[in-house]
């Protein structure tokens, strides 16, 4: 909530930019090296192209390029359109076969990359730029960081009224294991959201103590929001149970606190 954006990389802009890199490799070249351009199907309708520059079937190596563009892209639940831009900043990741532990770094930019959710009608519509930071030690299990300068959201659709997000100078390290992820948060985080002041916020998030989320609860972890001479102070007390203290005047004393749950906490979005 406090990002404005979904911090989960399984589902995000990092799965989407992973996804086209997977669908890269799969295709069949006549020679290594050799650009590359292919339209892949999506699992309902719409579809994918991809080109670019790989050097080696199979394998995502250093200055292979890729540029994606997802057309009315239909995935069960979701629809994806807009572009973004692929570089291989470093590492190696091999796909045909997988060889673990292995690392990428990848660095896009997205224009106009736009998620609709099928099920709440929502949109968020995704540019600027993220580093991918992967390592994988299985094929469940690894590190990811997303980091980069600016990344501006914008959510419409079914959020009433429709508001801008941007993340600044922001880090998302996620240490994922087999059955739950543990993630910690540094960013500038910027928005119009009138629900919260007409005039536009800015505030910085960190996370003291690491966030621990299974396939379903936040299970444990503390987020900290400090905003103009106030924070907030968020810890859970129970999986999707939380204490919420409140500094009023930036003093480093919470004056108050209460008990909020996901479900209340999700009202907001």
């Amino acid at each position: 909530m406090a990002l404005g954006a979904q911090v989960d990389t399984r589902a995000d802009l990092a799965a989407i930019a992973l996804r086209a890199v997977r669908i890269a490799s799969a295709q069949p070249r006549l020679a290594v090296g050799v650009a590359l351009s292919a339209t892949e199907p999506c699992l309902v309708s719409g579809s994918v192209t991809i080109t670019g520059n790989l050097a080696r079937d199979g394998t995502l190596a250093t200055n292979d390029t890729l540029a994606v563009t997802f057309n009315d892209c239909r995935d069960p639940g979701t629809v994806t359109s807009g572009a973004t831009t692929i570089l291989v900043a470093g590492g190696r990741l091999s796909l045909a076969p997988a060889s673990y532990p292995q690392r990428v770094v990848l660095s896009s930019v997205s224009t106009n990359l736009s998620t609709h959710t099928l099920a709440d009608g929502r949109i968020v519509t995704t540019n600027g730029d993220m580093v991918i930071d992967v390592t994988e030690t299985s094929a469940f299990t690894g590190t990811v960081n997303l980091l980069g300068s600016v990344l501006s959201r914008t959510f419409s659709g079914s959020v009433v009224p429709s508001r801008t997000v941007q993340l600044k100078n922001y880090r998302i390290n996620q240490v994922v294991g087999d059955t739950s992820t543990e993630t910690s948060i540094t960013a500038v985080v910027e928005s119009n959201n009138a629900d919260v002041d007409a005039a536009g916020v800015s505030y910085q998030v960190t996370t003291p103590t690491r966030l621990v989320t299974d396939a379903v609860n936040i299970r444990s972890g503390v987020m900290k929001i400090t905003g103009n001479n106030s924070a907030l102070l968020l810890s859970v007390v129970s999986p999707n149970n939380f204490n919420l203290q409140v500094d009023a005047n930036g003093d480093g004393t919470y004056e108050s606190s209460r008990f909020i749950t996901q479900s209340a906490l999700n009202l907001l979005l």
